[in-house]
């Protein structure tokens, strides 16, 4: 199994970003704003 780090879940949260701002899923607006800040933060660590 891979090694599981901060770039995997960067990489996942990065494409379920897109897709909500796509329109292709709908969270509600907490979801969106976690998702949003999450990207945000560890992508200057990245």
């Amino acid at each position: 199994m891979e090694k599981l780090d901060v770039k995997h879940y960067l990489d996942i949260y990065t494409i379920r970003k897109e897709m909500q701002e796509e329109g292709i899923t709908n969270p509600s607006k907490e979801i969106k704003k976690f998702t949003k800040d999450f990207v945000e933060n560890y992508k200057i660590c990245h």
